[in-house]
């Protein structure tokens, strides 16, 4: 049964009388009314809205309630019969979160729980690698280069001032616009007319360079390579 099928089915099980009864007259939370129909606790919520059903204040809930339990007969059933803090509740008619004030405000040190750790306990500072990408005899494909610059240097010219600088001077001579297509775009290209990589001496020479935009500088290029074939 699918989600929609699901609720509509929840609406017609559920009469609004029959709702108010559970929720005020035996004082069961959304929650454990969500457990006898096999749905979630916001199915309830919403029927509840439907229904026009007030909700309990935080006065009228057990959250709110006020337990007193002497200090040595909660310290007997929480730590000498090794008792949970919903077994106690469960004793006195409350929830958990009332014994944990109670435990705290007469001093008891609260358990930890024994089925909780968490998944990096005992890691820090170690690094644990996988062993299927590390087998002995694995050389890494970048061993030997420490530097960007060793690995690109022409990549890493073309970040520097000088480069920008040079940029910055084609922009102005042609005034931002593409001298093929004459036309003015936000993002435009300085094209090397002497290749970058073949002449370094006329790398920042302006005669060298061109305003293009992004469409005719990748015809430009598509050409060249096209030529060298």
């Amino acid at each position: 049964m699918n989600n929609k099928n699901k609720k509509y089915s929840i609406e017609n099980a559920i009469e609004p009388d029959f709702l108010w009864a559970l929720y005020w007259g035996n004082e069961y939370s959304a929650a454990n009314i969500s457990l006898l129909f096999d749905c979630t606790p916001n199915n309830i919520n919403r029927l509840m809205r439907k229904y026009n059903i007030p909700r309990r204040s935080c006065k009228e809930t057990n959250h709110s309630r006020k337990v007193e339990i002497p200090k040595e007969k909660l310290e007997s059933l929480y730590i000498s019969e090794n008792m949970t803090l919903k077994e106690v509740g469960e004793l006195y008619d409350c929830c958990a979160c009332i014994i944990s004030r109670l435990l705290t405000s007469h001093g008891i040190k609260i358990k930890e729980r024994k089925s909780y750790r968490s998944w990096n306990k005992g890691t820090k500072g170690i690094m644990k690698p996988n062993k299927s990408f590390f087998k002995k005899g694995h050389i890494p494909w970048n061993k030997g280069l420490t530097k960007y610059s060793d690995r690109n240097p022409l990549r890493v010219e073309r970040r520097t001032i000088a480069y920008k600088d040079w940029q910055k001077k084609i922009y102005k001579r042609d005034k931002r616009t593409c001298q093929i297509c004459h036309r003015k775009f936000k993002e435009m290209d300085a094209h090397h007319i002497k290749t970058f990589k073949d002449y370094p001496e006329d790398r920042y020479k302006t005669k060298n360079g061109i305003c293009l935009c992004k469409e005719c500088h990748r015809y430009v290029h598509n050409i060249d390579i096209l030529s060298q074939q």
